[in-house]
């Protein structure tokens, strides 16, 4: 495993799910402000959580390319586009039942003044599922150029 890989691949990646979270509205998807989220989880709602929520995220991408990576360096599977993209589908599921988990602690969302990505019905798990396939899409394109 290539550890320089699996940090710019990690960080790639995150940069597209993450501008396609932010841009969704523009492509009649909701709206998920992930940073705010993951942030509010542990500091109150404002800059200061979408700064730690957006760190959090970017390390969660790092994490989750890194798993990508221990199971390419298996050699079961190659490192192609299309395992980026269904590893992506399997990423989307995790992340859908970690949301599930996490939504109900969240004392933003319980407040109203954060909306549950969960509440956004299917087209909210169509962008999520999307989101993730990209993610993993970047993932295997980057990391496929250090191993």
């Amino acid at each position: 495993m290539d550890l320089t890989g699996v940090v710019v691949a990690g960080i790639a990646g995150t940069v597209v799910i993450t501008t396609l979270m932010y841009s969704a509205p523009m492509m009649s998807m909701p709206r998920v402000d992930i940073a705010q989220l993951m942030g509010s989880m542990v500091v109150p709602l404002g800059g200061s959580a979408f700064a730690v929520g957006l760190m959090a995220h970017f390390v969660m991408g790092v994490i989750f390319a890194a798993i990508y990576a221990a199971v390419w360096a298996s050699d079961s599977i190659p490192v192609t586009w299309w395992s980026g993209l269904i590893f992506g589908v399997v990423h989307s599921m995790v992340a859908a039942v970690g949301m599930w988990l996490m939504m109900p602690m969240n004392r933003e969302v319980k407040a109203g003044r954060l909306e549950s990505p969960l509440a956004a019905g299917p087209r909210g798990m169509v962008g999520m599922l999307t989101g993730h396939m990209f993610f993993g899409l970047v993932l295997a394109l980057v990391y496929g150029v250090f191993i």
